[in-house]
């Protein structure tokens, strides 16, 4: 994928293959009607996508061979999640994936197989807060009389948490932090649908005296939580990449079927310049974003700079695309039945999980001004 000094981001034939085959399957499985579905009327709507996910194996692009993955595959990733953010999935893919990495990162026990084995099957979806700041700090561990652990409290902002299995948290075990893994009881998770991205159904975890295993990270807590931020911000932009497509193609499409004074608004130049500038924000994104998977894939020291500078290109890019799209349908686009307001408020919920873009930008500069000095 190199050439010299520069990168050359054109994608390999299975790499485009495995692009319009999960395209083709998401088409066919409903798309956005099956995200309606699935958030109005019926939550089961998402199993097939769930399982059509699992059937093609997608969560062991996360996990090393030596422990049944198929390796690390970061822009092979990035596609996944790019169609995923185009289509909405209401599933919890990501978290899911990130905890199969956290499991596999760490020394073998029998719970620790017996749960990367599951997950690898789809059997289980779990929400995953270690490379995040977003754990609650109301998880208390104790030892039941047997001296096990369990874990009383919740967890905020957990994605389709009706759905949840388990939880992968950080906790005080013994007066030192600790990487668990809890229980979860379905019928203790409370959805909210009055949350913003209303097509996740994020919500509060609780647990009472929930049974708790401590994994151990071969290479510590520390470089454990550094590798999961990496590539949970990275998977994260390349979603927004998904929602901001969508958004312009929505919007594209409307500005050449709507016609005002006997004329198509898409040939109207406050509509035409608005979404080529969300269209130039959108390429520009993708570049920053498929740059950060290949310093990912390649191990390159910038890894953690490049995955930064694309969160936040990809982030502007979602947001700048989906209100755009909004303003081109017009008074339609505010409506309920609307994609628009899906998709700005995937796209606003995305930007504000890892952390306030004023941070990133200020972080950005200060490296970047001190290259310079």
């Amino acid at each position: 994928m190199k050439k010299g000094p520069l990168v050359d981001f054109s994608l390999s034939v299975e790499q485009q293959d495995l692009a319009r085959t999960l395209e083709a399957m998401l088409t066919r499985l409903g798309g956005l009607d099956a995200c309606r579905t699935a958030v109005e009327e019926d939550p089961s709507a998402a199993e097939p996508l769930w399982n059509g996910l699992a059937e093609m194996g997608l969560i062991s692009l996360a996990v090393d061979e030596s422990v049944g993955g198929a390796g690390l595959l970061p822009i092979e990733l990035c596609l996944v999640h790019e169609a995923l953010g185009r289509h909405l999935a209401p599933v919890p893919f990501l978290p899911t994936l990130l905890a199969a990495r956290a499991l596999s990162r760490c020394r073998p026990d029998a719970v620790r197989d017996e749960l990367l084995g599951q997950v690898l099957d789809g059997g289980l979806r779990l929400a995953e807060f270690v490379g995040t700041d977003a754990v609650s700090s109301t998880v208390e561990v104790g030892r039941d009389v047997d001296g096990r652990l369990v874990a009383s409290g919740g967890v905020d902002a957990v994605w389709s948490a009706a759905t949840i299995d388990g939880v992968l948290l950080v906790a005080d075990v013994d007066g030192g932090p600790r990487l668990l893994h809890v229980a979860v009881d379905r019928e203790r998770s409370r959805p909210q649908p009055q949350a913003l991205d209303v097509s996740r159904l994020a919500g509060r975890v609780e647990f009472d005296a929930a049974p708790a295993h401590e994994l151990v990270p071969e290479d510590g807590l520390a470089s454990l939580r550094e590798e999961l931020r990496s590539l949970g911000r990275l998977l994260l932009a390349a979603e927004q990449l998904g929602v901001a497509s969508a958004s312009i193609d929505s919007g594209a499409q409307w500005a050449r079927e709507r016609h005002q004074f006997g004329r198509p608004i898409g040939s109207f130049q406050a509509i035409k310049h608005r979404l080529v500038n969300a269209y130039n924000d959108m390429t520009s994104a993708w570049t920053l974003v498929y740059l950060a998977a290949w310093s990912l894939a390649t191990g390159a020291r910038s890894t953690a700079d490049d995955v930064e500078e694309a969160l936040v290109a990809a982030n502007d890019a979602a947001m700048n695309a989906a209100g755009s799209a909004l303003q081109v349908h017009g008074g339609i686009g505010f409506t309920w039945e609307h994609r628009s307001h899906l998709y700005l408020r995937r796209a606003r919920a995305n930007s504000q999980v890892h952390g306030r873009r004023s941070a990133h930008l200020e972080h950005i500069a200060t490296r970047v001004l001190g290259q310079e000095s």
